[in-house]
């Protein structure tokens, strides 16, 4: 299988025929926690193995640049001379992405016919850091 995803996150766009391999490297960043999350709602492989796609970019963002207020939209992959470097517009809003991931790892179930609440969290081996 093809791995879609490098030390800076998930890449999307690849394997297509225009031949771009530029963009094909490049991190978006709503993507590892859409995925993510889509890997918890199906259950798709374990819980560790979903948020370590989820947290890759964010990781890149808080411990690698040290910017937590300049989320980009897209991460440069590793054809640039700076790798994993903020690209491409910036905005706190991408850290919204992940708030879903959030609720999914708490599962939550919200009913508003019956106005019930559940809460059904995965369980996992260990911590994870975003």
């Amino acid at each position: 299988g093809r791995t879609n995803y490098d030390a800076y996150g998930l890449k999307i766009l690849t394997g297509r025929e225009s031949g771009n391999t530029e963009t094909e490297q490049d991190v978006w960043m709503m993507a590892p926690a859409d995925h993510g999350s889509l890997r918890l709602a199906i259950g798709h492989g374990t819980v560790e193995q979903a948020m370590e796609v989820v947290s890759r970019p964010y990781l890149r963002l808080t411990q690698g640049l040290n910017d937590l207020w300049n989320a980009a939209g897209i991460l440069r992959g590793n054809y640039t001379q700076f790798p994993g470097s903020n690209y491409l517009s910036s905005h706190y809003g991408y850290y919204m992405t992940v708030w879903h991931t959030m609720l999914r790892l708490s599962g939550q179930d919200i009913n508003r016919h019956t106005g019930t609440v559940l809460f059904a969290p995965v369980e996992t081996t260990g911590d994870f850091t975003l």
